[in-house]
């Protein structure tokens, strides 16, 4: 049997699931991704290493300003 606690966490997570599906829907709809991306766990929002520069650097030498492109080489980095 679960506690009254344990039963108040599953309705929050429940809820902050409902709201986050909501929330895509919603940006995604208006076409605004800035919210949709802060909800992506695995997305990294600092700086770039100086790896990932380097890679940038040689790459836009070869393809120009295919960031998409770019991006889906870089884990945890968006075009956006």
């Amino acid at each position: 049997m679960k506690t009254k606690r344990q039963i108040e966490e599953l309705k929050r997570k429940q809820y902050q699931r409902k709201r986050d599906s909501k929330l895509v829907e919603t940006e995604a709809r208006r076409g605004s991704w800035n919210a949709v991306q802060s909800l992506r766990p695995n997305l990294k929002k600092r700086a770039f290493s100086q790896e990932e520069e380097q890679f940038i650097v040689e790459m836009h030498a070869k393809m120009g300003n295919k960031w998409a492109q770019m991006a889906e080489h870089l884990p945890g980095r968006t075009d956006i």
